[in-house]
């Protein structure tokens, strides 16, 4: 039997990759599915579709929505699922994850799967306090590492609901086929072609340790020989922008702003490094790693589950010092070596994080395997 599924998130423009991974994994048995965004999109029904590969709406709430609006759209999302008639809902984040929790004792035929792929989801009393009377057995709350399940389990105590580990994964395959060469990337990001590129694809808030990297980029010993290249945007930025000023390294500095589907530009970089004090997975390695490039990152959250068996360099969180003698380390490699570790790099996380190897967990949750 072809079971019926929806995947709800919160908006098309801030969380793609998981829905359409997801999609891909059931596409591939066959089984049809939809995924519904609860943020209104500046996206056509139909180019989220096309893109998702799967039908795609969004329920039109606007960002910042007032309580009325919310109400709208919690009234929108009961009778959606009333007419239905879904077999398994999945939620993304924590938003679609709550509304659905609210409805979810009126549909007692469905199985319900929320994925977090964040820590600090239920830090706030009444989010625990709602999970606590709310969650039942039809409930399977699932983390993409297992930080983010220590972080769930630590907050909500003993539950109901099942609470397991799947990991993030892409289509690396496709991630790769997908991505500009290092020519047309460094021409696109305005970057010289001569000179060996760190690269970092980040939101640029506090988390994400940028602050610890442009305090490695001025200790370098290699400083002449590179420089830092950042794609993504956030509150930080001028923040951002000032340090490197006043550490006089703004010259060897690029911000570059948030560019569309980032990982397409990661073939810019010769070194990809993530220095997050707080990171739940981290997808930007795996989209890095498509490209063939050694990878430096911290030991955050889960971001060591990511690096265990693997050759990707790992710093101590906020060490600024090892991670300027880890980047001097890679610049230092012959260009062969080099590559050589980029490729083995890839086919590690390959091994581990293609959506080939995590489907299976997915079918075994959802009952698949006999379709």
């Amino acid at each position: 039997m072809n079971k019926k599924i929806l995947q709800f998130s919160y908006s098309f423009s801030d969380n793609k990759i998981p829905p359409q991974s997801i999609a891909k994994i059931l596409s591939a048995k066959g089984v049809t599915s939809s995924i519904y965004y609860l943020i209104e999109s500046s996206h056509s029904d139909n180019e989220m579709s096309q893109f998702n590969q799967c039908d795609s709406k969004s329920f039109g709430q606007p960002k910042g929505a007032n309580k009325l609006w919310k109400l709208r759209s919690l009234k929108n999302l009961f009778n959606h699922l009333k007419s239905q008639h879904y077999d398994i809902i999945i939620t993304h984040r924590y938003k679609p994850f709550f509304m659905t929790l609210l409805l979810s004792c009126f549909f007692t035929q469905t199985e319900f799967y929320a994925i977090f792929h964040g820590n600090g989801s239920f830090k706030h009393f009444m989010r625990k306090l709602l999970c606590r009377y709310l969650l039942h057995k039809k409930w399977h709350l699932i983390a993409v590492s297992e930080a983010v399940k220590t972080d769930i389990v630590n907050s909500l105590g003993q539950t109901d609901a099942e609470i397991l580990v799947i990991y993030n994964c892409l289509d690396m395959t496709e991630i790769h086929r997908q991505q500009l060469s290092r020519l047309e990337a460094r021409q696109a990001l305005n970057i010289s072609q001569d000179q060996f590129i760190i690269g970092c694809t980040a939101r640029l808030v506090a988390g994400k340790g940028l602050n610890y990297l442009l305090d490695a980029m001025a200790k370098l010993k290699t400083s002449t020989k590179s420089q830092l290249a950042i794609i993504g945007d956030g509150c930080e930025k001028d923040k951002l922008m000032l340090q490197a000023q006043q550490q006089g390294i703004m010259d060897r500095v690029i911000f570059c702003g948030y560019r569309h589907n980032a990982f397409r530009y990661a073939a810019a970089f010769d070194l990809f490094t993530l220095p997050s004090t707080n990171e739940a997975f981290g997808v930007v390695l795996l989209e890095a790693a498509a490209a063939r490039i050694p990878l430096i990152t911290t030991t955050a959250g889960g971001m060591p589950e990511v690096a265990e068996n693997t050759e990707i360099i790992q710093v101590s969180v906020k060490d600024s010092s090892a991670l300027a003698e880890s980047i001097d380390r890679i610049i230092d490699m012959p260009l062969t070596e080099r590559q050589e570790l980029g490729h083995r790099i890839y086919q590690q996380l390959y091994n581990k994080f293609d959506i080939s190897q995590i489907a299976p967990d997915y079918y075994k949750l959802f009952q698949l395997d006999e379709i």
